[in-house]
């Protein structure tokens, strides 16, 4: 015998308010060298932010700015409060990079990425921009031990983008070590080992 639902409960089920679908940000994984050019153009693809929010219940503070540099000096990377996923320049790309695992040598994978970069960033449209190539780890070791990895892998990317015809001129490596996470919610997760390519410039 078969039970019988209620019109009343089918409707409610029917227009009860679905979840919204997970947020990607077209900017960020293994993209290819149009997608890259598209990313790092005057104003990038679809505003600053691209879909990335702050982590839920994070304060909304004012950590992510960064502190007057004293004149001549290099600024420092900003501090980020923590739970917070700061939101990407608007010409910005997060690449997963690949390297060996607690060494700033480059896997096949990564090689490919950083492939692709160059490649981008020779396109005519990118020309006589100069970029920031920063290196991120995730939040496995402690501060000073990250700040040192990321630094060595922003110079190995510099380096190969270099190697590929790039003019050095162009590029500025920086290491942000832990201190922005991709994803804090996650600490540990893969999209936190990153290389991430930001236009200095329009």
């Amino acid at each position: 015998m078969r039970t019988l639902i209620p019109t009343a409960i089918l409707a409610a089920l029917a227009f009860a308010p679905q979840p919204a679908a997970a947020q990607v940000d077209p900017c960020a994984g293994r993209l290819d060298p149009a997608r890259i050019v598209d990313c790092l153009r005057p104003g990038g693809i679809g505003g600053a932010a691209r879909g990335i929010r702050p982590a839920p219940g994070a304060p909304q503070a004012a950590a992510n700015r960064p502190a007057p540099a004293a004149a001549g000096a290099p600024a420092a990377p900003p501090p980020v409060a923590a739970g917070i996923r700061q939101s990407p320049p608007a010409s910005a790309v997060d690449l997963s990079v690949p390297f060996g695992f607690d060494s700033a040598e480059l896997t096949a994978q990564g090689s490919a990425a950083l492939g692709a970069l160059a490649t981008a960033l020779k396109d005519p449209a990118l020309a006589g921009a100069r970029f920031r190539i920063a290196g991120h780890t995730d939040a496995q070791g402690s501060d000073a031990y990250n700040q040192a990895l990321s630094e060595r892998r922003a110079e190995a990317a510099r380096r190969f983008l270099v190697d590929q015809g790039v003019d050095a001129a162009r590029l500025a490596a920086v290491g942000f070590g832990r201190r922005e996470l991709y994803d804090p919610a996650n600490p540990l997760a893969a999209s936190n080992r990153r290389v991430q390519v930001v236009r200095l410039e329009n």
